[in-house]
């Protein structure tokens, strides 16, 4: 029963892999009309686009595309307080002092 637990888990993640790679080439296939060959430098420029090389173009359809990513906000010096804007104190608590405990003197029984 273990062997069995151990081959469908092997399956499963199988198919999940091939479900992966499916996605992937079924995305190259589709973009292979509207990308460009962009080669690297030690690369010859081909007609016929392969699928690594789709994959290697495709930052310029991302790019293109945009993402639905809200802008980062601006970092460094804060704007500080609006102008006119009423500043208040913050409320002070008084200072609580502890004392320093002493021992208790132990009580002497009378004999």
């Amino acid at each position: 029963m273990h062997h069995y637990f151990a081959t469908r888990s092997r399956l499963q993640d199988f198919r999940s892999s091939l479900v992966s790679f499916a996605t992937l080439a079924w995305e190259l296939w589709l973009a292979h009309d509207i990308v460009t060959d962009n080669p690297l430098p030690w690369q010859k420029s081909i007609d016929k686009l392969t699928p690594g090389r789709v994959a290697q173009a495709m930052g310029g359809v991302f790019a293109a595309i945009g993402t639905p990513a809200v802008p980062p906000k601006p970092r460094g010096k804060s704007p500080g307080w609006k102008a006119g804007k009423k500043r208040h104190r913050k409320n002070r608590c008084p200072i609580v002092k502890k004392t320093v405990t002493r021992p208790r003197k132990e009580a002497s029984v009378a004999v």
